[in-house]
């Protein structure tokens, strides 16, 4: 797919950056342990919509919603607060939806996802930051990582632990996975990329995402 060729920075946050930023929190005089979390996520969902705005106004990022990510919201909203979906629709009518809804063939969602369990098995301790965990990827966490592939986008995700494959489909250089609670971007160490790169079922699995980009 095609992007600004002037965008620096090219994002597609995932669905939970829009559902923290949005979360209603309780007026309370002493927090337990679950709101002061709740009010942390907020506070970091909302600074990470702070700079990606202010860099979008910039000119110096543009951000896309995958249409798997409003798909989500759009089935969460029926069960959220009034407010909350308020402040979801708000957020969203100050971004654009990714360029063309993408058909995702089923083999390549299904060998992703596939592929993640067979990682976090047979290289997660390689692969998995220290103080982090690896997940396996869920059927819509491989179409927003597909979509996010297809745009050469950054994903930015307080769920790092779904995503942590991702920068494996870039050159190692390039920041592609952004944690949005430590403002910061999570790579793979050298040592799990050269293992993994050696691996027939990943060598498959980037031929056939390279295949439905180009």
């Amino acid at each position: 797919m095609d992007v600004l060729e002037n965008v620096f920075r090219l994002y597609m946050p995932d669905t939970n950056c829009f559902r923290y930023a949005s979360s209603i929190l309780q007026k309370t005089d002493k927090e337990n342990d679950e709101q002061s979390n709740r009010r942390l996520y907020k506070n970091a969902a909302t600074s990470f919509w702070n700079k990606v705005i202010l860099e979008s106004e910039r000119k110096e990022a543009k951000i896309l919603v995958s249409s798997e990510v409003i798909q989500e919201l759009k089935v969460q909203s029926y069960t959220l607060d009034k407010k909350e979906n308020k402040s979801i629709m708000r957020l969203l009518s100050k971004l654009e939806e990714e360029l063309e809804s993408t058909v995702i063939p089923q083999e390549v969602e299904f060998s992703l996802r596939e592929f993640s369990n067979y990682s976090r098995k047979n290289f997660g301790n390689l692969l998995t930051p220290p103080g982090r965990k690896m997940e396996y990827l869920r059927t819509s966490d491989a179409r927003i990582f597909i979509h996010a592939y297809l745009n050469d986008a950054i994903i930015a995700t307080a769920n790092i632990k779904d995503f942590l494959l991702y920068p494996l489909f870039f050159e190692a250089e390039e920041d592609k996975l952004y944690d949005i609670l430590s403002s910061s971007y999570v790579h793979v160490n050298q040592e799990g990329r050269m293992k993994i790169q050696q691996d027939k079922m990943y060598q498959q699995l980037l031929t056939s995402m390279r295949d439905l980009k180009y």
